[in-house]
Formats: structure tokens, C-alpha cells, sequence
């Protein structure tokens, strides 16, 4: 999944060992699986070269996305034209 951080989600996300996210549609913060139970525990977190992106490593505790799939990229792929 593809999700928003800032800088209080990213101490919560420490803080707790669960990622919680910035929602910017509801100018608040998101712990991901708090109404549903499918919360991610963090295993591991990468910094990009920028330091502007974060990868993390999730245990997830269920689906990941809303709808209740696994990924929320499970629609297909667009083609390209080369």
C-alpha cells in the first residue's frame, strides 16, 4: 500500500511498533487497522538517498487495503505505449 506520513506518524508509528499514517483528506492521523484489526507491525524501516521517503517492512495482521484485498494494487496495470 501507498500511504502519508508526517513527522507525529512517524513518532507514533515508533512509539507504538504499528504504523500510523497522516490521512491529508482528513487532516488527521490514521493507525492503520484501528477500526478493523488489520494492523501492520513494523519490522523494518529504509530512508531513501533523498531522506524523503520511507519503506517500510510490515507484519501485516490482515489485508492491507479497504476493500479487502491483500494489496491495494491488485486492479491490473495500465499499458504503456512505447
Amino acid at each position: 500500500m501507498f500511504a502519508w506520513m508526517n513527522k507525529v506518524a512517524l513518532e507514533q508509528s515508533l512509539k507504538i511498533g504499528e504504523t500510523v499514517f497522516y490521512s491529508r483528506s482528513r487532516s488527521e492521523l490514521w493507525h492503520k487497522g484501528a477500526t478493523s484489526g488489520n494492523t501492520q507491525i513494523i519490522e523494518t524501516i529504509e530512508v531513501d538517498c533523498d531522506r524523503d521517503v520511507l519503506l517500510i517492512g510490515v507484519k501485516p495482521k490482515g489485508p492491507a487495503c479497504h476493500t479487502g484485498e491483500i494489496s491495494c494494487f491488485d486492479t491490473g496495470s495500465l499499458k504503456v505505449n512505447s
